[in-house]
């Protein structure tokens, strides 16, 4: 067993909670940690404790790949389109903005890509999501030669943002 490698195991473990939508806190649980010990006593040990630090480490390993995302968008064989959609947590403490890329690589195949998950506060307005949105598209320099489309749902908050958008990027805006 002597080549663990511990960040790679860290990397792969927040990929597999991320990628299957799971609760941070996995990684804190008896059953869990058991397991994992089963399998490398080493890989037990290089877990974190406590969801807190698995979102530290989530959002460092983020910050640590834009660039490579900048990279990989630049490099798209296609127009690059847009989704985003908002929710609120529980209680309405928190409102969130989901901002996924969509587009066909360098090689030709399709990618879905999570770049941005900003908190939104106030009120969802349209100005207030194309405001969100816009600073997305100029942190990962997408600008109006590889936009492509914008596909969400349709409530009228989202027209609004569209329409601010189009304007913004000088596109014609047609919403179904």
């Amino acid at each position: 067993m002597g080549n663990f490698n511990i960040q790679q195991f860290r990397e792969v473990a927040v990929f597999c909670l991320l990628d299957n939508n799971l609760p941070m806190e996995l990684l804190a649980r008896p059953s869990f940690r058991e397991m994992i010990s089963l399998a490398n006593p080493e890989a037990e040990a290089a877990l974190w404790v406590s969801p807190r630090s698995v979102a530290t480490y989530a959002m460092r390993l983020f910050q640590y790949m834009q660039p490579q995302i900048v990279c990989a968008l630049s490099e798209a064989a296609s127009k690059i389109h847009i989704s985003f959609d908002g929710w609120t947590t529980k209680g309405g403490k928190r409102g969130f903005f989901g901002v996924v890329a969509h587009f066909a690589n360098a090689s030709g195949v399709i990618q879905d890509l999570p770049i941005a998950l900003p908190h939104l506060a106030g009120s969802h307005t349209g100005d207030a999501i194309a405001d969100t949105i816009k600073k997305t598209l100029q942190e990962y320099s997408i600008g109006s030669d590889k936009l492509g489309y914008f596909v969400l749902d349709n409530a009228a908050n989202n027209d609004t943002a569209v329409s601010s958008l189009a304007h913004a990027y000088a596109q014609s805006a047609t919403i179904n």
